[in-house]
């Protein structure tokens, strides 16, 4: 720290560590300040030279801090409120996505864009966050509700910031093209497979729910049915809904009219409701995370309460979380069945750590929880609710918060024998 700012102490050890760059925007946001002027100027020199950007893309922890810089929804202390534009100015984006290279200053060759490719894809990833934070529900309820409810945020705002990535050379079809050039990107940015599958789809669907709610009858069932079929499951279809808003938002200042919005809108309520008593489509996500899940877990009688607890969470907890994260609440959730209550600091991500809540499933529960939680001055930056039942048939909840207290995510572990005494006696 230096002064009011996040500052490299030896802008020297960028050359020989070049994930340094990414750690101090990583430290910059999580502290809610700018990044020191002359560090900045270091890191837009050093993203000028090949060779720092070619071993940038091969560091497996420039690669994590980028995904999480992409997903990171809480307003930045950077230009225009804008974390990528902050890091498009510096280089990093390009260092990290040199494929975005050739549509930077590139024009649309259509009417409606008045940004360039690059601006565009920024201003999407920027209309989603806004759309997180609730900034835009009075315009936008929907997707408000929708997009503060992501399941996984990882796969959205991956494909928000490369759904144009194939108008590199110009031409139509760049859906298909960036279907193609968004696999290279993802695998070296260490995707998981499960998402490059989603964000490929996302990219080559970004223009159809937009094309059918302008251009078709959507009072025709067969419209209806026939665009049901191309999205991957309700997921799918919130995900898509909230792109393609966010697509249509930032062509131009006046592109989302009021009707447009409107028929997006009722394609979405329509499509969902398309989903409604038909039996769930078989989702290679969820196989995949399922099994992941199983291989971790080689002892007998936690694979056994395993594969209880992967039947009774709700499809979308296995879409929010990894298999490594499914196992650790699995066994919080097999160790809570004897008790009334369990809680639990279950990983760490900076200063934030990532606290577990197992209760009955009664009304007041999450009220509870949240009181607690503020009482002990844990500030909560996010939260998954789910319900399940356990081997005896109870209704049971799994509420998991990410919180800080301070700098130090011990500072959480300090402070839970004090949430779990305070909420013992709400209980």
């Amino acid at each position: 720290l230096l002064g009011e700012s996040v500052a490299l102490e030896d802008p020297d050890r960028l050359q020989a560590e070049p994930a340094l760059a990414l750690r101090l925007y990583w430290e910059a946001v999580h502290r809610d300040l700018p990044v020191f002027r002359l560090s900045r100027d270091a890191i837009s020199r050093a993203t000028n030279g090949d060779e720092f950007c070619e071993r940038l893309r091969k560091s497996d922890e420039a690669a994590v801090l980028f995904r999480r810089l992409v997903r990171v929804v809480r307003k930045v202390r950077f230009k225009r409120d804008s974390l990528l534009t902050e890091l498009h100015d510096v280089g990093l984006l390009l260092a990290m996505i040199p494929e975005f290279k050739p549509v930077v200053g590139r024009v649309h060759h259509d009417i409606y864009h008045v940004y360039t490719v690059d601006a565009h894809s920024i201003a999407a990833v920027d209309r989603l966050r806004a759309l997180c934070r609730g900034e835009l529900a009075a315009e936008h309820p929907i997707a408000s509700r929708l997009a503060a409810e992501i399941a996984r945020p990882q796969v959205l705002f991956m494909a928000a910031l490369i759904h144009d990535i194939g108008k590199d050379i110009g031409g139509r079809k760049h859906s298909e093209r960036g279907f193609d050039l968004s696999r290279t990107i993802l695998e070296r940015l260490g995707v998981a497979e499960h998402d490059i599958v989603e964000v490929q789809h996302l990219v080559l669907k970004h223009l159809r729910m937009y094309h059918v709610a302008s251009r078709r009858d959507i009072d025709d069932p067969q419209t209806i049915e026939s665009f049901r079929e191309e999205v991957h499951g309700p997921e799918g279809l919130r995900e898509l809904y909230v792109l393609t808003l966010c697509d249509v938002a930032t062509t131009s200042p006046q592109a989302l009219t009021s009707w447009k919005e409107r028929m997006l809108e009722e394609l979405y309520v329509r499509a969902l409701a398309q989903f409604e008593g038909l039996p769930g489509r078989t989702e290679q996500r969820a196989e995949t995370l399922r099994e992941a899940a199983r291989s971790l877990c080689p002892a007998q009688g936690e694979r056994d309460f395993l594969e209880h607890f992967l039947t009774v969470v709700p499809e979308r907890y296995l879409y929010a979380n990894e298999p490594e994260d499914i196992v650790a609440h699995s066994r919080l959730a097999r160790m809570s069945q004897t008790r009334r209550f369990m809680t639990a600091v279950l990983t760490h991500d900076g200063p934030y750590a990532e606290v577990g809540f197992i209760t009955d499933d009664k009304p007041g529960a999450l009220a509870n929880i949240t009181a607690v939680l503020a009482a002990n001055r844990l500030r909560v930056a996010g939260a998954q609710l789910y319900s399940w039942l356990d081997e005896h048939g109870g209704k049971r909840v799994l509420d998991l918060f990410w919180v800080r207290s301070g700098d130090d995510p011990k500072q959480v572990e300090m402070a839970l024998p004090r949430v779990e005494q305070d909420f013992e006696k709400l209980l």
